[in-house]
């Protein structure tokens, strides 16, 4: 009898044991965000980033953490955000016949023009203004590479069919700005410091933009010159209405 509560003891023992590693260890590897920018701010990270948040809002938020503000809240049908200038931001609306429009937003003013256009998007430039690429592993991990040196900046420890991806270098090069299911985050290029700056809306193609003074902005775009009256112009990305990625 003593025999099995001894057993019975030692097997609830290891059961105890085998939660406390998961609660321990689980959110390590399966929730690998870095810590919240609001709690642990980055004071010398420059400049502005527009963000789509998952309520449609655009949201104008200090690199730094240190604020954010809702700009405007176009809704669900939200697409592509970017800025156009220091007082200036523009973005894609939509689910509208016949095609996407493009609106611009005056920060100042809060007034707004549209046009029936599309943003000609390509893939995020890996190369930053230092001329530093940035690649990923197999892993997930982040890596600086400069001419022959291919230096860890990031170690991404979640699942491998969930990985990062680039949304942009910061404008000075000083940053990279990743996405990571419905996530960003900002990660120095030495790879000393890395935040969560916010839950956004991520389409198939990221939906954030990085403004410094000096600068100017990052991932670059640009605008299809004619009126989308029934087919988009050639090299055109429609973003159908409520696709995630």
């Amino acid at each position: 009898m003593r025999t099995r509560l001894y057993a019975a003891g030692v097997l609830a023992g290891l059961a105890a044991l085998g939660v406390l590693i998961v609660l321990l260890v689980g959110p390590g590897r399966y929730h690998p965000s870095p810590p919240d920018i609001t709690a642990h701010p980055l004071p010398d990270a420059a400049g502005e980033i527009l963000y789509v948040d998952p309520d449609g809002c655009i949201v104008r938020a200090r690199a730094s953490g240190e604020s954010r503000q809702r700009v405007t809240c176009p809704g669900p049908e939200t697409g592509l955000v970017t800025w156009v200038d220091a007082t200036t931001i523009g973005f894609q609306r939509t689910g509208k016949a016949p095609s996407p429009t493009w609106v611009q937003h005056n920060l100042q003013t809060g007034a707004e023009t549209t046009t029936a256009q599309y943003p000609l998007y390509g893939p995020p430039d890996p190369v930053s203004v230092r001329g530093e690429r940035a690649e990923f592993d197999g892993s997930g991990s982040l890596y600086r590479v400069t001419g022959t040196e291919r230096l860890r900046i990031f170690r991404f420890e979640g699942p491998r069919d969930q990985r990062p991806t680039l949304v942009t270098w910061s404008p000075d090069g000083e940053w990279l700005l990743l996405g990571y299911r419905g996530e960003l985050w900002i990660v120095r290029r030495d790879g000393t410091e890395a935040r969560t700056l916010a839950n956004a809306r991520m389409y198939w193609q990221p939906t954030a933009s990085w403004w410094i003074d000096g600068y100017g902005f990052l991932p670059k775009y640009t605008l299809s010159d004619r009126a989308a009256a029934g087919t988009p112009p050639a090299g055109a990305v429609p973003v159908p209405a409520g696709t995630t990625r």
